[in-house]
């Protein structure tokens, strides 16, 4: 697998990044005042269909995000009225490089979708308009999706002679359930997000003009007050309810009590329990420590499951 168009990252390097200022691909990023990180999808004309730049741009942007410590929460959105329209198949090949053995293959929405998932803030999928395919799956990888009512949703890749793409196959049973996943992906037919076999993919479905600015408005509240440690360690427990250290998934009861009870009494001792306790008790608002994530990466074995983004 080829090495990716960025250099490395560092908690110290990100924060110092300037996103106005960066050269993207079929992506816009803009980071506001209050630590709110807009990534527009930015093929208009193509209903931001995804192309391999694409890739590369959203899975620096979420890199970035994960380790600068001004960015509190992500808001993922698409420009003009489609939020994205799947693979841009004027490109041959679905993008497989066909003088590489198969086993160095990485499919470009898995990449997206590991990034977002390894994204230790809140993410909030803004879908403004239809999403098809990679368009789709990679929102599930969001943590919370506000969809606009009417919406084109489908995963066709039953009709395309393709299998499941971006980690799909794991993550839509577990957001739906597997009959529900079943009926999406196996018939491959357009549904809206009114549909029974979603309806627990959503956090609201509201007319396209209101989806992005409740999505800003959702996610400059939640930044404000909640814990952006507590966020991601949350977020860890959800994706990863059986990780072990040393990066071993285990399946068992005990070991997700252990790493559960290790976070609840790490929180007390070092995070931002005490505050959100004693804010809770006074009745004010709570003033969670500064920092941002430096307090998990420093001393603490954090991220347990092994990627070092």
């Amino acid at each position: 697998m080829s090495s990716p168009p960025y250099a490395p990252l560092t908690p110290t390097g990100a924060s110092q990044f300037d996103y106005s200022g960066h050269a993207w691909e079929h992506i816009l990023v803009r980071l506001d005042a209050d630590g709110l990180l807009l990534i527009t999808l930015n093929r208009p004309s193509q209903h931001n269909a995804f192309t391999g730049q694409m890739k590369d741009s959203l899975v620096h942007a979420f890199l970035l995000a994960h380790h600068d410590d001004r960015v509190k929460c992500v808001v993922l959105t698409g420009a003009g009225k489609s939020f994205c329209a799947g693979a841009d198949l004027s490109t041959s090949g679905f993008g497989v490089d066909p003088t590489r053995p198969l086993e160095e293959h990485r499919d470009g929405g898995g990449q997206v979708v590991l990034a977002m998932l390894n994204c230790a803030k809140l993410i909030i999928a803004a879908i403004q308009g239809n999403a098809v395919g990679i368009g789709l799956t990679m929102c599930f990888a969001a943590d919370l999706r506000i969809v606009a009512e009417g919406a084109k949703l489908g995963t066709p890749f039953v009709k395309r002679g393709i299998p499941c793409d971006a980690l799909s196959s794991y993550l839509l049973p577990r957001l739906v359930g597997w009959s529900n996943a079943s009926k999406l992906l196996l018939t491959g037919d357009l549904v809206t997000p009114s549909s029974p076999w979603l309806a627990s993919l959503w956090h609201s479905i509201l007319p396209p003009p209101e989806v992005l600015p409740t999505s800003l408005s959702l996610a400059t509240h939640l930044s404000q007050s909640n814990s952006l440690l507590s966020t991601a360690l949350i977020k860890s427990q959800l994706h990863r309810p059986g990780s072990a250290p040393g990066g071993q998934l285990t399946r068992g009861l005990e070991e997700v009590h252990e790493r559960d009870s290790y976070w609840l009494a790490w929180c007390a001792r070092e995070g931002d329990a005490r505050e959100g306790v004693e804010s809770f008790m006074q009745k004010r608002k709570a003033r969670f420590g500064q920092g941002g994530l430096e307090r998990l990466r420093r001393g603490v074995e954090w991220p347990w499951w092994g990627a070092k983004l």
